[in-house]
């Protein structure tokens, strides 16, 4: 966060029991203090606010940066890693170089807030001034699909979704509009005529392959930081 200016012709109090102005979603504090809450609903105008060198954005908003796990921003975060169960509130940091997950919503307090002020205990991502680090209340979910196992089996799986599609079509099988059939970690160890009699055995999961082919699991992770090229 870049040093702003408090506004003291407009100050507040009641809400926060502290002077306070609002800018957007964002409160600001007489003391150099920033938050984004956490109570209420998804925040909008999700935008750039350059008072503050802050970018209110989701994971699937084209104005969402690339993202990296490293701070040298050498191994890039796909967008897709990011998006397996709806799209994640974030607010890029430019000044820190980071990118942090705006939690919201009424459940409880910041997971990061037993030292915090009680005007700041809502805070979703707090801000103590500038130059530091933000204080997010949760971190940023990530999830990747598992490169072992589709290592390992991919090229057999690739044999089996050609011989499935070929006989559900002789069956005349409806299509599913499910996703396609995940891949078990047991077929490592088995060959492709073995995975295919497995797929066989259901009409329902060959036309899942037939119509969306293999899906892999995934495994997941979180971040409390994910990193952007630094433009302070």
């Amino acid at each position: 966060m870049k040093p702003f200016e408090f506004e003291h012709k407009y100050k507040k109090w009641d809400e926060f029991k502290a002077f306070h102005n609002t800018d957007g979603p964002f409160v600001e504090f007489e003391t150099g203090e920033l938050m984004l809450p956490s109570h209420g609903h998804k925040p909008h105008h999700r935008k750039m606010y350059e008072r503050f060198g802050l970018r209110l954005t989701t994971t699937t908003e084209p104005d969402c940066p690339p993202l990296y796990f490293d701070r040298e921003c050498y191994h890039p975060v796909k967008k897709a890693w990011l998006t397996q169960k709806g799209q994640q509130v974030l607010v890029i940091d430019y000044q820190q170089g980071v990118a942090v997950k705006c939690d919201y919503g009424w459940r409880n307090k910041n997971e990061n807030s037993k030292c915090f002020a009680s005007h700041v205990k809502h805070a979703g991502i707090l801000w103590t001034g500038p130059d530091v680090l933000p204080i997010p209340r949760g971190p940023i979910q990530i999830s990747k699909p598992d490169p072992y196992l589709k290592r390992d089996i991919g090229s057999k799986l690739k044999d089996v979704a050609t011989i499935v599609t070929a006989a559900a079509r002789v069956r005349g099988l409806t299509t599913y509009s499910e996703g396609g059939l995940s891949a078990k970690r047991e077929w490592v160890d088995m060959s492709a005529d073995d995975i295919c009699a497995d797929v066989l055995s259901s009409d329902n999961d060959m036309a899942r392959v037939a119509k969306n082919g293999f899906s892999f699991p995934r495994t997941s992770e979180t971040a409390e930081y994910l990193f952007v090229y630094n433009t302070k």
